[in-house]
């Protein structure tokens, strides 16, 4: 697909065109869509494996709530291992609420998949 676009000159005129091929062009995309995609990603559904019990959990969480829960302030400070429901070291399954389905992967650390990784890892400001 090819554009036709007027170059004006110096003092404001048009006095020539120039096609462009705008197939060529780099496709960027808006703000707004990579809002959309990160909202999308941290409302995918997980279930996590208690860590007392071995079993997984009765209800799964968002990405965005196991974010949370990887990364807690008490005080300005991070809260121990012992005390967290979560770990990186958790093992966490996708799960698709409308069809019942697992994700293919099976069960993953928390801190190897991509969104929750970020959430344990340490940032330094």
């Amino acid at each position: 697909r090819t554009t036709k676009v007027d170059k004006p000159t110096t003092q404001g005129k048009i006095n020539m065109s120039t096609t462009l091929n705008t197939d060529e062009a780099p496709i960027q995309k808006s703000h707004a869509e990579d809002l959309a995609q990160i909202s999308l990603e941290l409302e995918k559904p997980y279930l996590y494996q208690n860590r007392r019990t071995g079993q997984p959990s009765s209800a799964p969480l968002t990405a965005r709530q196991l974010c949370r829960l990887l990364c807690p302030a008490v005080d300005g400070s991070i809260m121990r291992s012992t005390t967290m429901m979560v770990t990186p070291e958790t093992l966490v399954i996708g799960y698709e609420i409308s069809t019942g389905q697992y994700a293919a992967e099976g069960w993953v650390l928390a801190k190897k998949t991509p969104v929750l990784r970020e959430a344990c890892s340490s940032w330094h400001y």
